[in-house]
This record gives structure tokens, sequence and C-alpha cells, in this order.
């Protein structure tokens, strides 16, 4: 889905940037001002066609009553919630909360002052709202809001994604990702898999591994560096397939046994969770099939996580690990016999 941000700009930039970030974080397309581009239509008329492009719509309003065009007596943003309202659009408000501190030169005087009023009165009446204070705080209450929406919402037939509905049943974030890590061990049938995600140190980010299931011989590292193939496909937000490991550059040996390995990114772009990390003893294990199956359940993940819970500021220690020996270890492939020699 594609989902319009609506707000005042100078004074809720950081805000807006979470707000975007968490919706990417839920798989979805957010649309808004900032990347627009070079339109030839006036920018109110150029945010009323992006609302009719988009299937959702959240505001986000502050103390800035916002700039009103000439010719007009409503500002731009009030423009947007009345289109979205008139278009039908499933609308989600979010104002900021009255005793949080805020910066005096972006709070508007009269006239916007008493225009903002009766607007925030209008989204009080209207909708069912939420307040905020910090931009993370913000970015937790939309993609709770809009992530619950989105798991009440069937899909078109075209997007269904069989992983995100079984997933979407577990209980809570432990069992999301016991779940996750059973069918990735189905997918793959190795005898190594890991789900990493991004939690934060007392120093800094880092990959740290919530669930896997790997036999007990062989070495564990549950904090990962971003180098070698999990930072690889973390950072570009796209699927690594190492037929031959040892042929890779940049491969950080952590098992010797490893012969192939894939990585693949929970979540798009800049807005990747962490990573699912499955290794095989055998060249080439990975498939286009397996690569295909697993990135399915990489986007059901990078949907249902937030649902669950579960932010990129998650502090280490307040993270589940579920670990456990491998539910089926793979036999490796039975390798061609020798041609035999013609007989004379």
């Amino acid at each position: 889905m594609k989902i319009f941000l609506s707000s005042t700009y100078q004074d809720l930039i950081f805000h807006r940037k979470a707000a975007a970030e968490a919706l990417e974080r839920l798989g979805q397309q957010s649309g808004r001002m900032e990347v627009f581009g070079a339109r030839p239509e006036e920018p109110r008329a150029a945010c009323l066609v992006e609302i009719d492009e988009c299937d959702l719509f959240v505001g986000i309003y502050a103390h800035r009553y916002g700039f009103i065009p000439e010719g007009s007596d409503t500002s731009i943003t009030e423009a947007e919630l009345n289109h979205a309202v008139r278009s039908n659009k499933a609308i989600f408000c979010f104002v900021v909360n009255d005793d949080h501190p805020w910066p005096p030169k972006m709070i508007e005087d009269d006239p916007g002052k008493a225009k903002l009023r009766a607007l925030k009165s209008r989204v009080n009446a209207g909708v069912v709202r939420d307040t905020f204070t910090t931009p993370d705080d913000l970015a937790v209450k939309i993609a709770t809001s809009v992530g619950r929406y989105l798991s009440r919402t069937p899909l078109p037939k075209k997007e269904q994604n069989t992983y995100s509905e079984k997933l979407r049943a577990c209980g809570d974030l432990e069992e999301l990702l016991e779940h996750g890590l059973r069918e990735l061990e189905a997918i793959t049938q190795t005898d190594y898999n890991q789900i990493f995600l991004t939690c934060t140190s007392a120093y800094a980010r880092q990959l740290v591994a919530v669930a896997d299931a790997l036999p007990s011989h062989k070495r564990r590292y549950r904090v990962a560096t971003f180098v070698g193939l999990l930072g690889s496909a973390f950072f570009s937000g796209k699927t690594l397939n190492a037929g031959k490991v040892r042929e890779r550059k940049g491969y950080f040996q952590a098992v010797l046994e490893t012969r192939s390995e894939l990585v693949v990114p929970i979540g798009t772009g800049t807005a990747v969770l962490g990573v699912l990390n499955s290794e095989s003893e055998e060249e080439d294990h990975f498939t286009d099939d397996v690569c295909l199956n697993v990135g399915r359940l990489a986007e059901a993940l990078s949907q249902l996580l937030p649902l669950f819970g579960w932010s990129p500021g998650c502090p280490e220690k307040e993270t589940p690990w579920i670990q456990r020996a491998p539910a089926r270890v793979a036999e490796p492939r039975a390798a061609a016999a020798p041609p035999k020699a013609a007989g004379r």
C-alpha cells in the first residue's frame, strides 16, 4: 500500500523522517512532499493528486497551522485532510501532547493559532486519534496503529504472502521468532539457520541473533559485526547467495564446514531491520526457489515485527533469544556417478 504523510514541515522535520521510516519498516511506501520532485502543479494541487494515489492517510499536527495559499482561507495541511475525508481514505491522526516541550519559535500565533485549534477540534471529534511527543514515540505509535490496520485488512490476492498469514496468528514476539525460524529451516533444509535483528548496545547499533537453530558442534556468534556477507546484505538491502563462499570476496568465515551461504535482508532499501542467514555444507545449495521463498518470509517478518512490539531501538538485553537444535538436517545431494568406460 501507499500511505500519504501530512503535516507542516519546518517544525516536524525529524518527526516526519521517523514516521516515513516507520511506514517503510512495515513494507509500505510513503507519499510525502519531500520526495515529490519537480511538478507542473502548484503545491496544493500536487499534494491532493498524491493523496488520490494513496490508500491511507496519516496526519500529524503540532503547533503550526501551516502555509495558506493566496486566495484561500485554508492551509495546505488542512486541505489535505479535507481531501482525504472526501476521498473516503482510511485516516490516522496524531496530535502533539500539549504538555510536551516545544520550541517557542515553532509555535504559531494568531490567526493561525486559532485556525489550528479549530482543526484539532475537528480531528478530536471526527477520528480516533493518538498523541505523540518525540520522533521515536511518534514512529512507534504510527507503526502500531497502521500495522494493526494492515494485519486486519486482507491484501489483494496478487499480494498475498502465505508466510504473513501463518505468522500473523502468533501470540507474541517470541512465538513470532520461533515460528519464523521453523519456516526458515523448512525452506532451506539446512542445519544452520539464524534470524538477526538490529539492536542497540551501550555504545552502538549491532546485529544480534534473536533466533537460531544450529548443531552444537558448530561455532555460534550471537552478536555479529557489520562486515562480511551479513553486513553486505544489511547495508545493500539485497539478497546474497554465495554458492561458493570461499571464493566470495569479503567472506568472513565463522564455521569451518560452511560451503555456501544465503543472507536475505528483512526489509528493503533504507528500512532494513535485520537479516535471515542460512549456511550449508554443500556448494550451490540455495536454489532460485529457495531464495524466492526466504525472501517472502523476510518480507512477512518486516511487516509483522513492528506489530509485535519490536523496533530497531530495542536494547540487546531486552531482546528474546530463541535457541535450539535444528529440527532437521538436510542430506547432502548425491554426487553424480563417474561415467563408465565404453566396452570393446
